[in-house]
């Protein structure tokens, strides 16, 4: 009887510990989150997105190029900006042109789609620089930047 009463409580403690070493698992408990882990019990606040390596300002160095063949080059600067939705982001000042266009973003790439003047483009950001190109009012658009 002394045996098993042993065992019972040495059993008790064992599955005490496992249950409170378990709810201390703490991590990213954002599924949307790039560094999601599914075993975190409580969130740490260390949860990052996909959005975060594209926000900034960049300064642009563009290359515009119209229906006529006439090309311009154009110094500006743009800032990508985050509004809330998840893997969406916003261009702020496009092409100098004082316009907002969203963006929908996968990895290091982003998907400008229809919208206003904006016709169709496409974008990367590797580190620091990007590479973007776009077409707008008859316009097509290609440029590379640093964010500042």
């Amino acid at each position: 009887m002394k045996n098993l009463f042993q065992l019972l409580s040495l059993l008790s403690v064992i599955e005490l510990t496992a249950n409170f070493s378990s709810c201390k698992k703490e991590g990213c408990t954002d599924s949307a989150a790039t560094n999601f882990i599914s075993a975190a019990k409580k969130d740490d606040g260390t949860c990052k997105y996909s959005y975060s390596n594209f926000i900034g300002v960049y300064k642009m160095t563009d290359t515009t190029t119209d229906l006529t063949g006439m090309t311009t080059i154009k110094i500006f600067d743009f800032t990508i900006a985050y509004k809330g939705i998840v893997n969406e982001i916003e261009l702020q000042n496009l092409d100098n042109s004082g316009l907002n266009f969203k963006a929908t973003i996968q990895s290091n790439n982003f998907t400008i789609p229809p919208q206003g003047t904006v016709t169709e483009g496409e974008g990367l950001v590797n580190g620091n620089k990007i590479r973007i190109a776009f077409s707008y009012n008859n316009f097509t658009c290609i440029g590379t930047g640093v964010k500042q």
